[in-house]
């Protein structure tokens, strides 16, 4: 138990990339998220895509995200009916946010022992 918890929160890895951090928590507690803001991956469960962004191809629903600019970070759930829609949406003023998610996710793996889990497992409890 002990040692140094590893976080990493993003996206865009090649599958060899995601190897070696799942490799990584043979030595330590290994988190992986591919969003640190609590706002976003709360969307994410309620749309049931932990870190998945797009349309779905299941069902009329798609998880639409804007970064840049001015906007630190903007996440609709879209829910697509013959005529008509639902939309949820978060909105982050600040990038400090992103840390203090960070932060909150970190403090659920600290004394654990080595492994390596997606952030699905915090919020489905289900973690090991």
């Amino acid at each position: 138990m002990g040692g140094i918890l590893v976080l990493s929160g993003t996206t865009g890895l090649s599958e060899a990339e995601m190897e070696r951090i799942r490799k990584a928590g043979a030595h330590a507690p290994v988190l992986w998220t591919s969003h640190t803001s609590l706002g976003v991956l709360s969307l994410h469960v309620l749309a049931g895509r932990q870190g998945d962004v797009g349309p779905c191809s299941d069902s009329e629903m798609s998880v639409l995200a804007v970064h840049g600019g001015e906007v630190a970070c903007e996440h609709t759930l879209m829910l697509l009916g013959g005529h008509d829609r639902l939309e949820i949406t978060h909105r982050a003023a600040w990038r400090r946010l992103f840390a203090e998610g960070a932060l909150a996710l970190a403090r659920r793996f600290v004394g654990r022992d080595p492994g390596f889990c997606e952030v699905r497992g915090v919020f489905r409890g289900t973690t090991p």
